[in-house]
């Protein structure tokens, strides 16, 4: 019996339970000196040191060293594996190895449930161990292609690959999953050996897998009595597969140029069609635009900004479209703002609603240029581009510039919260007095939205929007 250098007390990473009921025990007196040594636990006595001391004074040594296996495996928890079929030396060289074997459970399990048609095992404990060593990982991921081929048979009927061939062809698998075709013919052609099914796969897989067909031609042209019969089929699979990549090449090349030619046409027209759309509908927008700014007396921000440079240049009043003349200190106000402001001032100039109507006229324009530093950026308009069902705009001109002067997170979330109110309706003065008022009412922390939604005892409304701002500025809650 090989018995290797083993330490009572090693935990070799198991989870071991404490269980004093299953110490092993020696009663004779001639089996005292094996229980004094175990009693003494020294870290370094080896089962073959036991077998030695225990060989002159015990007639059944090997007894004693298969109990102490047993008592070694029974202090291991080990519920993932049935290992009934092996002795206690054998169980105890897979707990050993146990951190190993859980690494690819799935591949250990098959290995070792293996079995032949008469219902026999067909890896004994070293064949398992040693087929686990050398393709554990690839048996893991494949399970499927590893059983078949334990499971395969020679033209005989006889089991066709022992455990060498199998553990080498299981180190092929990621290629036997790839070419299932060349796999299916590597288990049907009976007469190719292990390393001929090797060869066959990493040789001819892609080929066979492209073109299924040659392998019919191949074993159609080669005897299966001759010599070498699996060197001389891979060789004709090759000849086969060269023959016919050859002319596809050329074909491919051919109708790939084609492809180039013709996908290169279909972009081309796809972007041109494209960009007859952005011109059509730019146009379109354009006419649109110049149509509002006919009926709303509206000017672009480059013309206005140079209107007023020119007037203050010249000392020449500063007309309108309409013929109207401003006073010249709004002149230089809005010359000086311009300057100070130019991105704040075009952004204002440019506000328009979705349907392209102007936010302002020119005169329009002119007073809040005149007085900008009161006004926020037109950036995010949200709201104040709000229009009815009929399209016309919600907020008239008086109200869009009392807006404009609220911060427009400020005025978004007022309008968003009031305007669409599922209780109390709000006309747009009441909006923007509500609006207006926010920094003054401390809004998120009064009792403003508590207020407008009292009722008296006749269903009405208690207070009016007004009362309630000012209820809360005085801080009042009733």
């Amino acid at each position: 019996m090989n018995i290797g250098k083993i330490s009572f007390y090693n935990n070799y990473g198991m989870n071991y339970k404490r269980n004093t009921d299953n110490r092993t025990v020696f009663g004779s007196r001639k089996e005292k000196l094996v229980t004094d040594g175990i009693k003494l636990g020294a870290s370094a006595l080896s089962a073959s040191a036991l077998f030695l001391m225990a060989k002159n004074d015990v007639k059944n040594p090997e007894k004693i060293i298969d109990e102490y296996y047993a008592n070694e495996n029974s202090r291991v928890i080990n519920a993932k594996f049935n290992l009934n079929r092996f002795s206690e030396q054998e169980k105890y060289e897979i707990n050993h190895r146990i951190d190993d074997i859980n690494l690819y459970p799935k591949a250990f399990r098959a290995i070792i449930n293996a079995k032949n048609e008469d219902n026999t095992y067909k890896f004994d404990f070293q064949d398992s161990m040693t087929l686990f060593d050398d393709a554990g990982e690839e048996i893991d991921k494949y399970p499927e292609i590893f059983k078949q081929i334990i499971n395969a048979k020679d033209k005989d009927g006889k089991t066709r690959f022992n455990r060498d061939e199998c553990a080498a062809l299981m180190r092929q698998a990621d290629l036997l999953k790839a070419y299932p075709k060349a796999f299916e013919a590597v288990l049907s052609i009976t007469e190719l050996d292990a390393e001929d099914c090797r060869n066959f796969i990493t040789d001819t897989g892609a080929a066979i897998q492209e073109f299924p067909f040659i392998l019919d031609e191949a074993l159609q042209s080669v005897p299966k009595d001759s010599n070498s019969y699996g060197k001389q089929l891979i060789h004709t699979l090759k000849r086969l597969f060269l023959e016919r990549t050859d002319k596809q090449q050329w074909e491919l090349k051919k109708q790939r140029e084609i492809a180039e030619i013709a996908a290169r046409l279909a972009q081309e027209e796809k972007a041109q069609a494209k960009a007859n759309a952005r011109a059509k509908k730019a146009e379109a927008k354009q006419a649109v635009m110049e149509e509002w700014n006919k009926k709303t007396g509206w000017i672009n921000a480059d013309k206005l900004f140079d209107k007023v440079k020119d007037t203050v240049t010249k000392n020449t009043p500063l007309i309108l479209e309409t013929g109207e003349v401003l006073p010249d200190e709004i002149k230089y106000d809005i010359a000086a703002n311009i300057m100070k402001w130019p991105r704040k001032a075009r952004n204002i100039i440019n506000a328009r609603y979705k349907n392209l109507q102007p936010l302002f006229n020119e005169k329009d324009c002119y007073e809040i240029l005149s007085e900008l530093e009161s006004y926020y950026s037109a950036d995010n308009l949200g709201l104040l581009r709000h229009t009815t069902e009929d399209d016309e705009p919600f907020f008239n001109t008086k109200q869009r510039k009392e807006l404009l002067k609220v911060h427009p997170s400020n005025r978004d979330f007022i309008l968003r919260k009031y305007m669409f109110s599922a209780t109390r309706q709000y006309s747009t003065d009441e909006l923007v007095e509500i609006a207006k008022n926010i920094p003054a009412m401390g809004f998120y922390r009064s009792p403003f939205g508590k207020l407008v939604e009292l009722k008296d005892e006749n269903d009405n409304y208690k207070y009016t929007v007004q009362e309630c701002i000012d209820k809360t500025k005085n801080g009042e809650e009733s």
